[in-house]
């Protein structure tokens, strides 16, 4: 995963993680996967004043087959998603997206 990796670093998502206190080294560097399974991601960076928001999106057409993944520091405290089109076996809660819109807004 030495690509992802690298590819994060370039577009200043090892910065974004660093203030969450993550590092994409310990997140995502392991020898156990061989398969990088963002290979049909889109990653998406934003800040605000409240917010610090990392997301793995794949596209449109491939959300009924692929997770999408969030990670985001709110008032000191870290939170990591893992977020599908479909119920899972299982899960901790079920996540209402115009609830947050509001908050991740450009």
């Amino acid at each position: 995963m030495k690509q992802l990796t690298q590819y994060l670093a370039s577009i200043g998502a090892d910065n974004y993680f660093a203030e969450m206190n993550l590092s994409i080294n310990e997140l995502f560097l392991s020898d156990d996967i061989q398969i990088n399974p963002y290979s049909e991601h889109n990653w998406e960076l934003r800040k605000n004043d409240e917010f610090i928001i990392v997301n793995a999106i794949p596209d449109d057409e491939k959300q009924d087959r692929l997770f999408w993944e969030e990670w985001y520091i709110y008032k000191a405290e870290v939170h990591h998603h893992i977020l599908t089109r479909w119920k899972p076996k299982n899960y901790d809660e079920i996540f209402t997206a115009r609830k947050a819109m509001k908050y991740i807004r450009r």
